[in-house]
């Protein structure tokens, strides 16, 4: 459900239920961002409402995968449970993943 704040202004806010039902991030993420101010917000008769749009960029931004990491996080499972390597190997396998 939509609340138009101006007749200029074409925003959607929705309740954080609603955010959080959309698949944004849970109820309490949503309203710890409203009062950071991360994401817009209002209050409508004593009801929190939070911009649509600024929930769905926070959540993108919060799924983005950092490759550095993934890579070395694998490489160290894979250090844990791979064969011994010899020193060249070892280094083949860094090179191999820093690329």
């Amino acid at each position: 459900m939509a609340i138009p704040i101006t007749p200029t202004e074409d925003v959607e806010y929705v309740s954080p239920t609603e955010a959080s039902e959309r698949g944004y991030g849970s109820r309490a993420s949503i309203h710890r961002w409203a009062q950071e101010g991360s994401i817009r917000s209002i209050t409508v008769a004593g009801r929190l409402r939070v911009c649509a749009e600024d929930c769905e960029a926070r959540m993108r931004e919060n799924r983005v995968i950092q490759p550095r990491r993934a890579y070395n996080a694998v490489a160290q499972r894979l250090a844990k449970v791979a064969p011994a390597f010899t020193p060249e190997q070892k280094r083949q396998l860094v090179e191999l993943l820093s690329n």
